[in-house]
This record gives structure tokens, sequence and C-alpha cells, in this order.
């Protein structure tokens, strides 16, 4: 769009020869030749050149805005991508200590059944509710590689390439207390 402030100039040329074979009498050959240079400048054309100038310059500026967002969207979508892969680490660690702990409660009930003191329904309950946490242990897993294939597909990664670090954190420091939305904020 600038090139419309700038002169244009253009050149041609052109050569000619003409005989008169038929003639003996006068057999001269004529020769001539055109030469041309021009030269045009648009002054004033109702602003518009203005106007496509500015144009161009604010697409161009939409499309580098639109490049930055594209960029900060893949960042944000990593970041919670890599979020989730760590809730799903806790998740499957949460649902293996209740597989656990119902598998203690189960272990217990039969010993009770053998002792006399509970019934088989209730070991039977104790029984199915560790077969439940198993299944959710299962699910849990599932849901981490689930989770963890989109992360590496947002990355652009193979994937067997990627192991998640879990950041360490002291115990003091889940427990401080958050500071106010003003001050994070500030």
């Amino acid at each position: 769009a600038n090139a419309a402030r700038y002169p244009d100039v253009s050149a041609s040329m052109g050569q000619s020869v003409s005989n008169n074979w038929f003639n003996s009498a006068s057999s001269k050959s004529h020769y001539g030749g055109n030469y041309g240079v021009s030269a045009g400048m648009t002054l004033y054309k109702g602003g518009s050149i203005r106007r496509n100038i500015e144009k161009s310059e604010n697409s161009l500026k939409i499309q580098n805005l639109s490049m930055e967002k594209n960029i900060l969207d893949l960042k944000l979508r990593i970041a919670q991508l890599y979020i989730q892969v760590l809730y799903d680490k806790e998740t499957i660690k949460m649902k293996e200590e209740n597989a656990a702990a119902s598998k203690a409660l189960w272990n217990r009930g039969l010993e009770f059944l053998k002792a006399g003191s509970m019934s088989k329904a209730d070991v039977a309950k104790l029984e199915s509710q560790n077969a439940s946490d198993l299944y959710q242990i299962t699910n849990a897993r599932s849901q981490y590689d689930n989770d963890l294939l989109s992360l590496k597909t947002a990355m652009r990664m193979q994937r067997d390439a990627l192991d998640i670090l879990t950041p360490e954190i002291p115990e003091e420091r889940i427990l401080e207390i958050l500071p106010s939305r003003d001050e994070v904020l500030i």
C-alpha cells in the first residue's frame, strides 16, 4: 500500500526498418526508432491512499495479535492439561489409599466372620466395597493416561517422551493461609 505514494516510471522503445526491394532505383533502407519514458505520481486520490495504508497496517497488527493470542491459548491449554495430570496423579494415590483401607476392612470382616461376630452379607458388602475401590483406581489410571496423552499431543511430543514430575511441597506450605485477593492482584 505504501508503494501507491511513490512515482510510477515506465519506458518503451521500438525500432523499424523498411526497404523498397521492388524499386531498384531507390533501394534505400529507412530506419526509424521510437524511444519513450513516462513517469506519473498520484498526488491526491481522495484520501484513499492513506486509508489503504492504514488498512494494511491494521491488518498486519490484527495478524500479529491473532498469532500472539494463539500462542497464549496454547500455553494456557498446556498449563491446564499439566495441572489436570497432577490432579489425576493425586487422585490415583487417594484411590489406592481408599482401596488399601477397604481391603483392610474386608480382611477384618473375614476375621469377624470366622469368630462368628459378623454375617456373610456384611462381609460381602465389605468385599464389594473393596472391588469398587479397585475399579475406581482403574478408572483414575485411565483418566490419567488420557490426560497425559492430551498433554503430549498439545506439546507435539512422542508418546513415551514425557514423564510428569510432581513438585514437592512441604506440609507447612500446604497449611499456610492464602493471601487475600487484593494482595495477589497488586
